[in-house]
C-alpha cells in the first residue's frame, strides 16, 4: 500500500515536472495530478497550452540575426564557387 502511494506521487510529479511551462504550472499539474491520477494529469498537459515565452522578441531578434548571417554566408559562398567554375568555352 504504501509502495503504490510512493509510485502514485513520485509519478504525479513527474508529470508535475512537464507542466512547468504550462497555464497550471507546477503546482496546478501536481495537485490535478494527485487528486485525480498522473495519466489524467498527462491528459491536462495535453488540454492546456504552454505558456507564451517571455522573450518573444529576443528571440524573434535571433532568428532575424539568423537568416542575416545565414544570407551573408550564402553570398561568400556563391563568390567561392564562381571563382572555382571553370569558364564555359564554345567552339
Amino acid at each position: 500500500m504504501v509502495i503504490g502511494i510512493a509510485l502514485w506521487l513520485f509519478a504525479s510529479a513527474v508529470v508535475a515536472y512537464f507542466g512547468r511551462g504550462r497555464a497550471l504550472g507546477f503546482w496546478g499539474v501536481l495537485i490535478y495530478s494527485v487528486l485525480f491520477s498522473p495519466i489524467a494529469g498527462v491528459f491536462a498537459l495535453v488540454v492546456f497550452k504552454s505558456r507564451l515565452p517571455k522573450r518573444s522578441g529576443h528571440a524573434a531578434e535571433t532568428k532575424r540575426q539568423t537568416v542575416e548571417r545565414l544570407k551573408r554566408e550564402n553570398e561568400a559562398l556563391a563568390g567561392k564557387l564562381a571563382a572555382v567554375q571553370p569558364e564555359k568555352v564554345t567552339v
